[in-house]
């Protein structure tokens, strides 16, 4: 290996621990957002989760409705 090849490896090698090391540091980061906003993450995830509960039921219901007039 002449030196051209061995300085082209040691390029490549150094960019993809960079890429490594920056995308280890980007979820840690975004971890840590979501610990410290646990409650708020939660509060959405509830509301979200209750109205899609919600809309689902209703249209069970409507079905049912529908289907018992039409007997």
């Amino acid at each position: 290996m002449n030196l051209d090849q061995h300085a082209d490896a040691v390029q490549r090698l150094a960019a993809g621990l960079t890429y490594t090391a920056g995308g280890g540091l980007m979820l840690g980061d975004a971890l840590q957002w979501l610990n410290n906003n646990a409650g708020a993450v939660g509060a959405i995830m509830v509301t979200i989760t209750t109205g899609v509960n919600w809309y689902y039921q209703r249209k069970r219901i409507r079905q049912g409705e529908q289907a018992a007039g039409q007997d």
